[in-house]
Protein backbone atom coordinates (compact mmCIF):
# COMPACT_ATOMS: atom_id res chain seq x y z
CA UNK A 1 0.00 0.00 0.00
CA UNK A 2 3.05 2.54 -0.55
CA UNK A 3 1.10 4.36 -3.17
CA UNK A 4 -1.76 4.80 -1.12
CA UNK A 5 -0.03 7.54 0.62
CA UNK A 6 1.98 9.18 -2.41
CA UNK A 7 -0.24 11.84 -3.67
CA UNK A 8 1.73 11.12 -7.52
CA UNK A 9 0.97 7.53 -7.59
CA UNK A 10 -2.43 7.58 -6.17
CA UNK A 11 -3.60 10.74 -8.24
CA UNK A 12 -2.41 9.03 -11.39
CA UNK A 13 0.11 11.47 -12.63
CA UNK A 14 0.70 9.30 -15.30
CA UNK A 15 0.37 8.69 -19.14
CA UNK A 16 -1.40 6.85 -21.74
CA UNK A 17 -2.70 3.88 -20.68
CA UNK A 18 -0.44 3.67 -17.39
CA UNK A 19 -3.12 6.03 -16.23
CA UNK A 20 -6.11 3.21 -16.25
CA UNK A 21 -3.41 -0.06 -15.52
CA UNK A 22 -1.67 1.81 -12.15
CA UNK A 23 -5.26 2.62 -11.24
CA UNK A 24 -6.63 -0.52 -11.31
CA UNK A 25 -3.39 -2.17 -10.01
CA UNK A 26 -3.98 0.21 -6.74
CA UNK A 27 -7.57 -0.51 -6.69
CA UNK A 28 -7.35 -4.48 -6.86
CA UNK A 29 -4.41 -4.55 -4.83
CA UNK A 30 -6.37 -2.79 -2.17
CA UNK A 31 -9.19 -4.91 -2.36
CA UNK A 32 -6.77 -7.82 -1.62
CA UNK A 33 -5.47 -6.13 1.23
CA UNK A 34 -9.20 -5.98 2.34
CA UNK A 35 -9.77 -9.48 1.67
CA UNK A 36 -6.37 -10.74 3.39
CA UNK A 37 -7.42 -7.90 6.38
CA UNK A 38 -10.89 -9.47 6.65
CA UNK A 39 -9.61 -13.29 7.16
CA UNK A 40 -7.56 -11.22 10.45
CA UNK A 41 -10.67 -9.38 11.80
CA UNK A 42 -12.69 -12.66 11.34
CA UNK A 43 -10.18 -14.63 13.28
CA UNK A 44 -9.89 -11.79 16.35
CA UNK A 45 -13.25 -11.61 16.54
CA UNK A 46 -14.02 -15.42 16.89
CA UNK A 47 -11.12 -15.60 19.31
CA UNK A 48 -12.06 -13.11 21.40
CA UNK A 49 -15.71 -14.44 21.88
CA UNK A 50 -14.14 -17.80 22.52
CA UNK A 51 -12.05 -16.75 25.36
CA UNK A 52 -15.22 -14.88 27.15
CA UNK A 53 -16.84 -18.11 27.00
CA UNK A 54 -14.19 -20.33 28.07
CA UNK A 55 -13.94 -17.84 31.01
CA UNK A 56 -17.53 -17.98 32.44
CA UNK A 57 -17.56 -21.64 31.88
CA UNK A 58 -14.27 -21.52 33.81
CA UNK A 59 -15.54 -19.37 36.83
CA UNK A 60 -18.69 -21.48 36.89
CA UNK A 61 -16.33 -24.74 37.96
CA UNK A 62 -13.83 -22.70 40.07
CA UNK A 63 -12.97 -19.56 40.92
CA UNK A 64 -9.60 -18.14 39.33
CA UNK A 65 -6.38 -17.35 40.83
CA UNK A 66 -5.98 -13.45 40.52
CA UNK A 67 -3.03 -14.38 38.57
CA UNK A 68 -4.76 -16.21 36.14
CA UNK A 69 -7.31 -13.41 35.45
CA UNK A 70 -4.87 -11.41 34.81
CA UNK A 71 -3.08 -13.18 32.25
CA UNK A 72 -6.47 -13.99 30.40
CA UNK A 73 -7.55 -10.40 30.57
CA UNK A 74 -4.48 -9.33 29.26
CA UNK A 75 -4.34 -11.91 26.21
CA UNK A 76 -8.37 -11.11 25.50
CA UNK A 77 -7.52 -6.93 25.67
CA UNK A 78 -4.55 -8.01 23.15
CA UNK A 79 -7.17 -9.72 20.82
CA UNK A 80 -9.63 -6.91 21.15
CA UNK A 81 -6.45 -4.54 20.30
CA UNK A 82 -5.77 -7.21 16.84
CA UNK A 83 -9.29 -6.77 16.07
CA UNK A 84 -9.54 -2.89 16.08
CA UNK A 85 -5.83 -3.40 14.12
CA UNK A 86 -8.03 -4.77 11.17
CA UNK A 87 -10.85 -2.61 10.81
CA UNK A 88 -8.62 0.65 11.41
CA UNK A 89 -6.61 -0.95 8.28
CA UNK A 90 -9.78 -1.57 6.23
CA UNK A 91 -11.27 1.55 7.06
CA UNK A 92 -8.21 3.19 5.53
CA UNK A 93 -8.21 1.08 1.93
CA UNK A 94 -12.05 1.84 1.89
CA UNK A 95 -11.24 5.69 2.19
CA UNK A 96 -8.36 6.14 0.25
CA UNK A 97 -10.15 3.97 -2.65
CA UNK A 98 -13.49 6.11 -2.52
CA UNK A 99 -10.86 8.98 -2.38
CA UNK A 100 -9.30 8.38 -5.45
CA UNK A 101 -12.09 6.83 -7.27
CA UNK A 102 -14.43 10.52 -6.48
CA UNK A 103 -11.58 12.56 -8.16
CA UNK A 104 -12.69 14.74 -10.49
CA UNK A 105 -16.42 14.64 -9.16
CA UNK A 106 -18.96 16.37 -7.33
CA UNK A 107 -19.74 14.13 -3.95
CA UNK A 108 -22.02 14.98 -1.22
CA UNK A 109 -21.04 16.25 1.97
CA UNK A 110 -21.76 12.38 3.57
CA UNK A 111 -19.02 11.26 0.75
CA UNK A 112 -16.65 13.55 1.86
CA UNK A 113 -17.12 12.99 5.44
CA UNK A 114 -17.14 9.66 4.94
CA UNK A 115 -13.48 9.79 3.28
CA UNK A 116 -12.04 12.09 5.27
CA UNK A 117 -13.44 10.51 8.78
CA UNK A 118 -11.19 7.31 7.28
CA UNK A 119 -7.66 7.13 5.83
CA UNK A 120 -5.29 8.30 8.10
CA UNK A 121 -8.19 9.31 11.06
CA UNK A 122 -9.28 5.93 11.18
CA UNK A 123 -5.59 5.30 12.31
CA UNK A 124 -5.50 8.06 14.71
CA UNK A 125 -8.71 6.14 16.11
CA UNK A 126 -6.75 3.31 16.16
CA UNK A 127 -4.46 4.50 18.55
CA UNK A 128 -6.52 6.06 21.06
CA UNK A 129 -8.74 3.07 21.40
CA UNK A 130 -6.03 0.88 21.39
CA UNK A 131 -4.60 2.46 24.25
CA UNK A 132 -7.94 2.67 25.97
CA UNK A 133 -8.42 -1.21 25.52
CA UNK A 134 -4.76 -1.85 26.88
CA UNK A 135 -5.56 -0.11 30.04
CA UNK A 136 -8.58 -1.62 30.86
CA UNK A 137 -10.88 1.49 30.10
CA UNK A 138 -14.51 1.99 31.49
CA UNK A 139 -16.87 1.76 29.01
CA UNK A 140 -18.06 5.06 29.29
CA UNK A 141 -14.16 6.09 29.24
CA UNK A 142 -13.49 4.21 26.14
CA UNK A 143 -16.71 6.22 24.45
CA UNK A 144 -15.63 9.71 25.31
CA UNK A 145 -11.73 8.96 23.92
CA UNK A 146 -13.52 7.53 20.64
CA UNK A 147 -15.07 10.42 20.39
CA UNK A 148 -12.40 12.16 21.31
CA UNK A 149 -10.08 10.57 18.35
CA UNK A 150 -12.95 10.47 15.94
CA UNK A 151 -12.72 14.33 15.99
CA UNK A 152 -8.66 14.90 15.83
CA UNK A 153 -8.53 12.08 12.85
CA UNK A 154 -11.47 14.40 10.74
CA UNK A 155 -9.51 17.77 12.08
CA UNK A 156 -6.25 15.73 9.92
CA UNK A 157 -7.71 15.45 7.17
CA UNK A 158 -9.41 19.32 6.95
CA UNK A 159 -6.06 20.39 8.25
CA UNK A 160 -4.58 18.55 5.00
CA UNK A 161 -7.32 20.48 2.46
CA UNK A 162 -6.18 24.03 4.14
CA UNK A 163 -2.45 23.10 4.09
CA UNK A 164 -3.21 21.97 0.39
CA UNK A 165 -4.76 25.31 -0.45
CA UNK A 166 -1.93 27.55 1.42
CA UNK A 167 0.46 25.24 3.01
CA UNK A 168 4.43 25.79 2.08
CA UNK A 169 5.85 23.49 -0.31
CA UNK A 170 9.39 23.76 1.25
CA UNK A 171 7.75 22.52 4.51
CA UNK A 172 5.13 20.42 3.74
CA UNK A 173 7.20 18.43 1.15
CA UNK A 174 4.71 18.13 -1.27
CA UNK A 175 2.81 20.26 -4.24
CA UNK A 176 0.68 23.11 -2.85
CA UNK A 177 -2.39 23.31 -4.88
CA UNK A 178 -2.61 19.92 -6.54
CA UNK A 179 -6.67 19.11 -5.11
CA UNK A 180 -7.34 22.28 -7.04
CA UNK A 181 -5.63 21.21 -9.90
CA UNK A 182 -7.05 17.05 -9.70
CA UNK A 183 -10.23 19.31 -9.12
CA UNK A 184 -10.82 17.39 -5.88
CA UNK A 185 -13.41 18.19 -3.40
CA UNK A 186 -12.38 18.84 -0.08
CA UNK A 187 -13.68 21.22 2.93
CA UNK A 188 -11.94 23.91 0.82
CA UNK A 189 -13.80 22.96 -1.85
CA UNK A 190 -16.78 22.36 -0.67
CA UNK A 191 -16.83 25.26 2.43
CA UNK A 192 -14.55 27.91 1.05
CA UNK A 193 -11.11 28.14 3.29
CA UNK A 194 -11.94 30.75 5.59
CA UNK A 195 -14.89 28.74 6.79
CA UNK A 196 -12.79 25.14 6.60
CA UNK A 197 -10.80 27.01 9.47
CA UNK A 198 -13.71 27.79 11.30
CA UNK A 199 -14.86 23.91 11.20
CA UNK A 200 -11.42 23.15 12.21
CA UNK A 201 -11.52 24.88 15.20
CA UNK A 202 -14.75 23.96 16.29
CA UNK A 203 -14.21 20.68 15.83
CA UNK A 204 -10.76 20.51 17.50
CA UNK A 205 -12.43 22.48 20.56
CA UNK A 206 -15.26 19.84 20.81
CA UNK A 207 -12.04 17.39 20.63
CA UNK A 208 -10.57 19.07 23.68
CA UNK A 209 -13.93 20.05 25.89
CA UNK A 210 -14.75 15.74 25.65
CA UNK A 211 -11.28 15.28 27.88
CA UNK A 212 -11.87 18.35 30.38
CA UNK A 213 -13.28 15.43 32.97
CA UNK A 214 -9.85 13.95 32.71
CA UNK A 215 -7.96 17.14 34.33
CA UNK A 216 -4.04 16.95 33.96
CA UNK A 217 -4.24 13.46 32.85
CA UNK A 218 -5.55 14.70 29.67
CA UNK A 219 -3.01 17.56 29.29
CA UNK A 220 -1.10 15.27 26.25
CA UNK A 221 -3.90 14.54 24.12
CA UNK A 222 -5.51 18.18 24.36
CA UNK A 223 -2.02 19.49 23.41
CA UNK A 224 -2.28 16.83 20.60
CA UNK A 225 -5.53 18.14 19.30
CA UNK A 226 -4.09 21.60 19.24
CA UNK A 227 -0.95 20.54 17.44
CA UNK A 228 -2.79 19.13 14.47
CA UNK A 229 -4.78 22.23 13.79
CA UNK A 230 -1.83 24.34 14.02
CA UNK A 231 0.43 21.95 12.13
CA UNK A 232 2.21 23.45 8.91
CA UNK A 233 3.10 19.97 7.48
Amino acid sequence: MCCSSRGDCRRKFFDGDAVFWHTRAFQLYGSGDRNDNYRWWYAAGIQAKGNNEDKKKDEDNEKESKTEKNQEEILNNKIKVFNEFSNAVDRMIAGEYVDTEYEGKDITTEDLDYIHQNKTGALLKLCVRMGAILANASEEDAKSLTIYAEKIGLAFQIKDDILSEEGDEKVLGKPVGNDKEMEKCTYVSKYGLQKSKEILENITNEAIQELDKYGEKAIFLKELAKYIQNRNK
